[in-house]
């Protein structure tokens, strides 16, 4: 496309006042009519800017995947440990308790065979 007879070629894109304030650009040169009216620079980016995760974007994410992976594993074994502990001690407490009371059972049940014997 060529200018108003300036020889100059004319961006097929707005300019970026305009792209800015998301309104149309009528992509006149040296200054468009928004920026005119607006009494700003009027600039054209020649190089459009690259779409999509900046450079380095995806390696930063997958490293904070694996640590965040690894803290969640640390965490379980932590939790797996601790209640693993406390199940053997409630399995050990249990058993006492069972015992206690078994002899205690037997004690008052040969207490009362022995009353009744009287």
């Amino acid at each position: 496309m060529s200018g108003d007879g300036d020889g100059g070629k004319l961006s097929v894109r707005s300019c970026d006042g305009c792209r800015s304030r998301r309104r149309k650009c009528d992509r006149k040169l040296p200054q468009c009519g928004g920026c005119l009216k607006r009494g700003e620079a009027c600039v054209y980016r020649l190089e459009s800017r690259k779409r999509g995760p900046r450079a380095g974007l995806m390696r930063e994410l997958k490293a904070q995947v694996a640590a965040l992976r690894a803290e969640l594993a640390a965490l379980k074994a932590e939790k797996a440990a601790a209640s693993s502990s406390s199940a053997s001690s409630e399995h050990q407490d249990k058993r006492r308790r069972t015992s206690s009371s078994s002899s205690s059972a037997s004690s008052s049940y040969s207490s009362s065979s022995s009353s009744s014997s009287n």
